[in-house]
């Protein structure tokens, strides 16, 4: 089996109901998809959700992908998914994403023609079935705990509240959200790099007595003394997204004690295999692993949850489930049910595609 085309096709998914963050606001999911082809007439299939916050567009994904990364991996076998992933390291810097949707189309791949699950092909699972964290955005205290409320009333059992306005409206949407939904749902919270060191002190220690689970990227991503400090002081756990991009920051993270809890992605790692060492990582060093997705295509969100099955160190509930907020993906596959979603059991991501990508 060898690799003989790649196409990619641009995706604009309209959200159903427009996010907030502290640093970005989200009404179109912007993304490539990409499919790979065999000359066995396999097809593969692959996603990257690309915007200029994370430095890439459109525009960009599409061109490295069809100037540079189909060049260097047609005629080459998908069962080279190792090789083929130390090549693009070596010549690509930068454009995690762009390099994630193609190996993401690899794996599948890999998947399709051995007749095995993802999941499979990377260790096997230690878990069947991934409790999902729906964010929900910055907004009034009161429009917040009512969204928590329906995606309670829906079966959820875990959320992600976006913070980062201030000491008061942060703790007034968090109290409010645990007084709807009770003390029985895992709540955790995101800054989105808003605070300085001293105000995510403040916040974190008011935070304590509404059983908040973590605290997400609560300084800049560059501020490593920072999160060094707030994880020693924080009587909430500290958990690193921005932060920790690659294995090598992750490396790093931990062996500064920069956070107990490391997020990771194959969008923002560069891959599975390289999201999978981040994951390892955290094992070994006995720290949690949340695998994380914005909204897009369910392409992305089934690589992430083979991905978190296969590794020990996701044990907590993941931001996985986002497809839901979007309309118009062509993918098809994943059910959020009674807050989980099952891991396919099909062949590679064991999702399916609805149309031909046209380059």
């Amino acid at each position: 089996m060898k690799i003989t085309d790649v196409r990619t096709r641009p995706l604009k998914l309209p959200y159903k109901n427009p996010l907030k963050t502290a640093a970005n606001y989200f009404d179109v999911a912007t993304g490539v998809l990409v499919e790979i082809a065999t000359d066995e007439g396999t097809r593969g299939y692959g996603y990257a959700d690309v915007f200029p916050r994370a430095g890439e567009t459109i525009a960009t994904a599409q061109a490295l992908i069809h100037e540079v990364i189909a060049p260097g991996v047609i005629g080459k076998s998908p069962m080279e998914a190792q090789l083929i992933v130390e090549w693009m390291e070596k010549n690509l810097l930068g454009n995690f994403r762009a390099k994630a949707a193609v190996e993401m189309g690899i794996q599948d791949l890999r998947g399709k023609a051995t007749g095995l699950p993802l999941y499979e092909l990377l260790g096997g699972a230690v878990r069947k079935s991934v409790l999902v964290m729906p964010m929900i955005g910055l907004q009034s205290p009161e429009r917040m705990a009512e969204e928590a409320e329906t995606l309670v009333d829906q079966g959820i059992k875990a959320l992600k509240l976006k913070i980062g306005t201030g000491l008061k409206e942060d703790v007034q949407r968090v109290q409010r959200v645990r007084q709807r939904v009770g003390k029985e749902i895992f709540i955790k919270v995101d800054a989105n790099q808003a605070y300085t060191v001293p105000e995510a002190l403040r916040v974190a220690r008011h935070l304590e007595e509404f059983e908040v689970e973590s605290f997400e990227q609560p300084v800049a991503a560059h501020d490593w003394e920072g999160m060094v400090h707030l994880n020693q002081n924080s009587p909430i756990p500290i958990e690193a997204d921005q932060t920790v991009r690659t294995v090598n920051d992750a490396l790093r993270a931990i062996r500064l004690g920069a956070a107990q809890i490391i997020t990771t992605s194959p969008q923002k790692a560069g891959g599975i295999l390289q999201a999978k060492r981040v994951a390892d990582l955290c094992q070994v060093a006995g720290i949690q692993c949340i695998v994380s997705n914005v909204a897009g295509s369910l392409i992305n969100d089934a690589a992430a949850i083979h991905l978190i099955a296969a590794s020990v160190s996701t044990t907590l509930p993941c931001e996985v489930g986002q497809f839901e907020r979007v309309s118009g993906d062509p993918a098809r596959g994943l059910i959020v049910q009674d807050g989980e979603i099952h891991v396919p059991s099909g062949p590679g991501l064991g999702i399916e595609v609805q149309f031909p990508v046209q380059s």
